[in-house]
């Protein structure tokens, strides 16, 4: 997806939605940010974090770059 010519735009997903996005679960994701192996999320309040559709887009991408070079 390319936000640049996406009619919605940036939005921001919830650690449910990221966590069905990319097949995994939410501790996983969580451990894998705070490891370094995941995007980093984005704090909206100290209870509320998001991410960006399109840096977990790109982070998907990435590893299916890896996977086929592999």
């Amino acid at each position: 997806m390319n936000l640049e010519h996406s009619k919605e735009g940036p939005r921001f997903l919830n650690i449910g939605k990221v966590a069905d996005t990319v097949e995994m679960g939410q501790s996983t994701v969580l451990a894998w940010e705070s490891q370094g192996k995941f995007p980093r999320a984005i704090r909206l309040s100290p209870t509320k974090r998001v991410w960006l559709e399109q840096d977990i887009h790109n982070w998907m991408m990435a590893k299916h770059a890896e996977a086929i070079k592999a």
